[in-house]
Formats: structure tokens, C-alpha cells, sequence
């Protein structure tokens, strides 16, 4: 018995408030790292549109300690003004978070699309990569990127969409099924609950996107706050990630397969005479998610001698 389909989703928060470690009731980075126990969550600092030219103030280092001792990653916000920005000026806040902040890497904000400025995201991704303590890059065009910036690479993810209009018909560029899910991510804010959030989440799942951030915030700022919805989404996002067979008995000749599922999303299982083999054959499919365990049986299973199983979220 193997498990198969589950989703490698993560979160990806943009953290832009700040850290009210003071305030409990209004310390949303308390929050964030609560998630870290249940999903892997990327957070994107942003003292003051980058590193605010200095060290980080005591708030942030009690900020920043917290969500380390959770396992949060951490990114530091830097604009780069679509590649208008100085090097050096985008160089010397890289320093700064390198240097002073203790953080995981790099948030490059405002990137651009165009092959013109593709040797200045080279440039930076380099610098970065070479940086004593940084490893991890995000570029954010908000929108589709051609596929140089991808393959060169830029970034280690990039996010491809970044609004509240246009995520439900959202094309994917063909491109992206030559990655793996983690090089891309999307944010998504003004979705006003969680059954909204739910598909929005599946809708990431299905185009390929390994990183996701859903919210009912709004302009001007719609990062300084988390949904109201916050604790089903990263309940919802542990679920797709875990995603497994649960029970296998033998009645007779009937095999009955439990397994777990999640709303808005369809499931099939499969079986197979060995692990080797492509010829996975499907027992099957159209299983509409309840969010509760579903029970299936395969009526022949006792006439084919050992068999193996694997659930598959169908996509």
C-alpha cells in the first residue's frame, strides 16, 4: 500500500506588519509561526520598503527570533523598480538583511518581464547566491514571466500572479510543466471567504504552483493583516500536503481502501502488481472530496495476488 497524489503546496506569507510582540492580541507574527508546526511557511519581512538602512530595531529581533525558533523561512523585502533601480542601491539592502537580520534570503519585488533587463536579475541572483548567509530567492513580477527568467535562473520562485482580479481564469504558460511546482507562486488577496479560499488553493494545485497565499485583506495594503479565514487555510493546506491511503482490509475477495480527500477537488486510486511498473491501472475516478475519509472497493482484488494501491488527486 502506497500513497500517491498528494499536494507539494506551501504558504508564502508577505509579513508587511510589524512585530506588535508587545501587543499579543495584535501579533500576527505569533500567528504565522503557530502555521510553521503544521505546513512549511516562507514569510517576506519588510521593515520600511527593504531594510530600513539599518540593523533591525528590538521589536524585529524579537519578531525575527520567533518565527526562527518556529522553522519559518524568512525573506527580506527589496524593490527593484522593474530593473530601473540601481544595482548597487538593491546590492546594499541585500547587505544589510545579509549581515544584520539573520534571514533565510531574498524577496525581489517590482521585477521585470522583459529580456532587456534579464542580465541585471542574473546579476543580482548571483550576488545573492554568493552571499555568506543567504540561499533562498523570490522574484515577484506579479505576472506571467517568459521562460529565460525561470531557466537561467533569477530566482528560485517566481510569482506569477500577485492580485484579487483574474486568478479564477488564469492561463499558466505552457512553460511551466518543465519545472517543478516550487519555482513558481501566487498571491492572491480581496477573497472574501474560506470556501472562496478553498478553490482559490486548488486552483494553485492544478496550474502547478507550489507556493500560495490567499487573503481577505484589500488595497492599500493588503499584506498587513491575515484572513479571517486564516487557521482553515493552513488546515486546508496541511490537508492536500497529507493526502494518503488510511486503512487497507481484505474482505473476501474485495479490498476496501480508505482514504483522506479535501473539498473542491476530485480523487481516484489505482492499483498495480509491483512498484516497478508504469502500468498502474485506475479502480476509480470522479471521487468528489468531502473533506472526510472515503472508502472505495475494488471487487477484484482477491484474483490478482499481491497488489499495491496509490490514491491520486486528479488534476
Amino acid at each position: 500500500m502506497i500513497a500517491w497524489g498528494a499536494a507539494d503546496i506551501e504558504l508564502l506569507v508577505p509579513l508587511y506588519s510589524y512585530p506588535s510582540w508587545y501587543d499579543p492580541a495584535n501579533y500576527v507574527w505569533a500567528s504565522v509561526a503557530a502555521a510553521a508546526g503544521q505546513v512549511p511557511v516562507t514569510a517576506i519581512i519588510n521593515p520600511n520598503n527593504g531594510p530600513a538602512g539599518g540593523p533591525p530595531n528590538a521589536d524585529y529581533l524579537a519578531g525575527l527570533n520567533d518565527l526562527r525558533r518556529a522553522g519559518v523561512t524568512i525573506l527580506g523585502y527589496v524593490h527593484t523598480s522593474y530593473g530601473a533601480r540601481a544595482l548597487t542601491a538593491v546590492q546594499a539592502d541585500i547587505d544589510l538583511y545579509d549581515q544584520h537580520f539573520n534571514i533565510d534570503g531574498i524577496f525581489l519585488d517590482e521585477a521585470s518581464t522583459s529580456t532587456n533587463q534579464l542580465a541585471y536579475y542574473q546579476a543580482l541572483y548571483s550576488y545573492i547566491v554568493a552571499s555568506p548567509n543567504l540561499r533562498t530567492i523570490i522574484s515577484n513580477p506579479g505576472t506571467h514571466q517568459i521562460e529565460p527568467f525561470i531557466s537561467t535562473p533569477t530566482a528560485d520562485t517566481t510569482v506569477i500572479f500577485e492580485g484579487s482580479d483574474g486568478w479564477s481564469d488564469y492561463a499558466p504558460d505552457d512553460y511551466m510543466t518543465n519545472f517543478p511546482t516550487s519555482s513558481f507562486a501566487a498571491l492572491v488577496y480581496a477573497e472574501p471567504d474560506a470556501a472562496v479560499m478553498h478553490a482559490n488553493i486548488m486552483k494553485a494545485v492544478q496550474r502547478g504552483i507550489g507556493f500560495v497565499y490567499i487573503t481577505d485583506d484589500t488595497l492599500p495594503n493588503p499584506w498587513d493583516t491575515l484572513p479571517a479565514y486564516w487557521e482553515d487555510e493552513v488546515n486546508y493546506i496541511q490537508a492536500l500536503r497529507e493526502l494518503r491511503i488510511t486503512a487497507l482490509t481484505l474482505s473476501g475477495t474485495d479490498a476496501h481502501i480508505a482514504f483522506t480527500t479535501v473539498t473542491n477537488a476530485s480523487f481516484g486510486v489505482e492499483h498495480a502488481a509491483n512498484l516497478t511498473t508504469n502500468g498502474w491501472t485506475t479502480i476509480t475516478n470522479g471521487v468528489q472530496g468531502t473533506g472526510d475519509t472515503v472508502l472505495i472497493v475494488d471487487p477484484e482484488a482477491g484474483a490478482r495476488g499481491r497488489q499495491f494501491y496509490r490514491t491520486k488527486l486528479e488534476l
